[in-house]
C-alpha cells in the first residue's frame, strides 16, 4: 500500500480512547467489520504494522496483536516477506474447515495467500497449523531490556574474557576444522556439558547422549518431528511456552492445555493418553512454580503406565538463590520416558545460538538424521570458544556470579513495586530465574496495560500471551535480570505514572 492507502486505512479504523475495549480489539473489530462490508476486498494487502501503528498513534505490538487475532480468524493471512494481505476466502465462506477430525486431510492446502504477481499460492496443513499461533510479541529486535523476560544481563557478561578466547581459537584453530561439523556438535563441548549437567542439574547421561543444537527453539523442533505425527494429541502447561505449542502444532499435533497448580503440572484425566507433553519442571514457565517430588513420582509413574514421552525444557534451571538448585526430572526417569532440553540463552548470551538435547540412546540417530536435513551441524569455532570457557571454570563463575546479581535485581524490583505500584501489581517472588510475575486486579485486561507501557518504552508481556484458555487474573512478566538496579527504580516509577489511569 502506498501512504495514500496507509491513510484510508487509518481513517476507516476510528479509535476511541473512552471505550472500554483494549486498543487491539478496536482496531480487530473495525477492521473485521470493513472486511465483512468489502471495504477490504479479497486479496488487499494492509499496510504495515510499523506504518499502520505510526498512523493511529499506537504501539506496534498493538496493531500485531490485532493482525494475529485476525489470523487466526481466519480474516488475514500473512506470507513472510511479502505482507499481510485479506483472506482469500473468509471463515463465513468455508464451512468446510470445521470438519471432523477423521475428514482433516480431505481439507488439505486449505490456506492460501498471494503471492507477489498476485496468484494464490497453497500452503502445507503444517504452515497453515502454525499461522493460527502467536508465537511472539516482539518480531523485531528490541533493543529496550526494561522489562523484557528470557534475558539475561549483558551488562554483566565477561566479554573481555570471550573475546580473548575467540581470539586465541581464531588464530590457531587448525584450517580443516572449518569443513562440516560432527552434526551431533563438537565432541569436547558435549563432554563438557554432559559433566554439567551430571553435577549442577542432576541428569543421568553420557556425552554420546548429548546434542549440540542452535537452541531449545530447535530441541522443540527435532523432537515433534520425530516423534509426533499429524493428530498426535500432546498435552502443555496452561499457561506455557508458546514457541514450544508452535513446534508442536507444526508436526500437526493436537495441542490441549493443561492446568498447573501449586505442585506444578497437573496429570491430564482425558481418557485418549496424549503422545507427549511439554513441562517446564524446574521453574514452570510463565508462572515460576516449581513441581513437587511427589508430583514428580507421580507424573513419571503415569508416563511408564500410559507410554507416554515427556519433553523437559530447563531453560533457567541454573539459577536458584536458595539452596541448591532442584535437580533435572530427567534425572528420575528409570524408564527412559524424558528428553531433556537446555540452552546457553539465558546463561551467556542469546545471539551464542547454542543449546543441547540430552536423548534416550535409542532416539539418538533419528533424531540426527532428522537434523542434518535441516542445519547439517552447528558451527564449530564458537562452540569450541564455549569449550574453552567451560574447561577454564568461567562458565561455572558466571553462575555463581548471576545468581547473586539476579537476587539482588529482583529484591530492587519488589521494594520498587511496593513503593510505586503498591495497590495495582501483585507481585508473586520467586526463588529462581529471570524474571517474575505481578498479577493485576480482577477485570483489568493485562494486553491493555502491557500496550500502554510499550508505547512509553517499557516491555513487560501480558500473562495472557501465554496461555490458551481465559485467565482468572491478568499479569505482566517482568524480566529483571537485564535491568540495572538504578535503572529498574527509574523504569517503575515511570510505569506508575504510565499506569494512573488504570489505578
Amino acid at each position: 500500500m502506498d501512504r495514500t492507502e496507509v491513510s484510508f486505512v487509518s481513517r476507516f479504523v476510528g479509535l476511541d480512547p473512552s471505550d472500554s475495549r483494549p486498543l487491539y480489539t478496536q482496531i480487530c473489530d473495525e477492521l473485521r467489520e470493513g472486511i465483512k462490508e468489502g471495504v477490504f476486498p479479497p486479496g488487499t494487502r494492509l499496510p504495515s504494522t510499523r506504518r499502520l501503528a505510526d498512523a493511529l498513534e499506537v504501539s506496534r505490538n498493538t496493531v500485531m496483536e490485532a493482525f494475529d487475532e485476525l489470523c487466526s480468524e481466519g480474516y488475514l493471512a500473512s506470507q513472510v516477506g511479502s505482507g499481510t494481505y485479506v483472506a482469500e476466502s473468509l471463515p463465513e465462506q468455508h464451512m468446510q474447515a470445521q470438519l471432523p477430525a477423521s475428514d482433516a486431510h480431505s481439507s488439505s492446502h486449505s490456506l492460501q495467500v498471494p503471492s507477489p504477481d498476485g496468484t494464490a499460492i497453497s500452503l502445507s496443513e503444517r504452515a497453515e497449523a502454525v499461522a493460527g499461533h502467536s508465537l511472539s510479541l516482539l518480531d523485531d529486535p528490541v533493543h529496550q531490556t526494561a522489562f523484557r523476560p528470557g534475558i539475561p544481563a549483558f551488562d554483566a557478561f565477561p566479554i573481555e574474557t570471550w573475546a580473548t578466547l575467540a581470539s586465541r581459537r581464531w588464530r590457531t584453530v587448525p584450517t580443516d576444522r572449518l569443513e562440516y561439523g560432527n552434526p551431533t556438535g563438537y565432541p569436547p563441548l558435549r563432554e563438557q556439558v554432559a559433566e554439567h549437567l551430571r553435577t549442577a542439574r542432576g541428569v543421568r547421561c553420557e556425552a554420546s547422549q548429548v546434542i549440540i543444537l542452535s537452541g531449545t527453539q530447535q530441541a522443540f523442533s527435532l523432537v515433534a518431528r520425530v516423534l509426533l505425527d499429524p493428530g498426535d494429541p500432546v498435552c502443555m502447561e496452561d499457561p506455557g511456552f508458546p514457541q514450544m505449542r508452535g513446534a508442536f502444532a507444526a508436526a500437526g499435533a493436537q495441542v490441549r492445555p493443561v492446568a498447573v497448580d501449586q505442585n506444578g503440572f497437573v496429570l491430564p484425566t482425558d481418557k485418549e493418553p496424549p503422545r507427549m507433553l511439554g513441562i517446564t519442571p524446574s521453574h514452570q514457565y510463565p508462572l515460576g512454580i516449581t513441581m513437587s517430588p511427589s508430583r514428580r513420582r507421580e507424573l513419571l509413574d503415569w508416563s511408564t503406565a500410559h507410554d507416554v514421552w515427556i519433553l523437559e525444557n530447563d531453560y533457567d534451571g541454573e539459577y536458584r538463590y536458595s539452596g541448591r538448585p532442584i535437580a533435572a526430572l530427567q534425572g528420575m526417569d528409570n524408564s527412559g520416558r524424558v528428553l531433556y532440553t537446555g540452552t546457553f540463552s539465558k546463561v551467556l548470551f542469546p545471539d551464542l545460538r547454542l543449546g543441547y538435547l540430552v536423548v534416550p540412546s535409542a532416539l539418538k540417530e533419528p533424531i540426527v538424521k532428522i537434523r542434518t536435513v535441516s542445519d547439517r551441524s552447528p558451527p564449530r569455532v564458537p562452540q569450541m570458544i564455549l569449550t574453552d570457557f567451560m574447561d577454564k571454570g568461567h562458565f561455572e563463575k558466571h553462575i555463581r556470579e548471576m545468581r547473586m546479581l539476579y537476587a539482588n535485581r529482583q529484591a530492587v524490583l519488589l521494594e520498587a513495586l511496593d513503593e510505586h505500584l503498591d495497590d495495582f501489581i501483585d507481585p508473586a517472588p520467586s526463588n529462581a530465574g529471570l524474571h517474575l510475575v505481578g498479577y493485576l486486579p480482577e477485570g483489568v485486561d493485562d494486553r491493555a496495560v502491557a500496550d500502554r507501557l510499550s508505547d512509553h518504552g517499557i516491555i513487560a508481556l501480558p500473562l495472557s500471551f501465554y496461555s490458551m484458555r481465559p485467565l482468572d487474573r491478568g499479569g505482566l512478566l517482568l524480566g529483571y535480570a537485564p535491568v540495572p538496579k538504578d535503572e529498574i527504580q527509574t523504569k517503575v516509577r515511570l510505569m506508575a505514572n504510565v499506569l494512573e489511569p488504570f489505578v
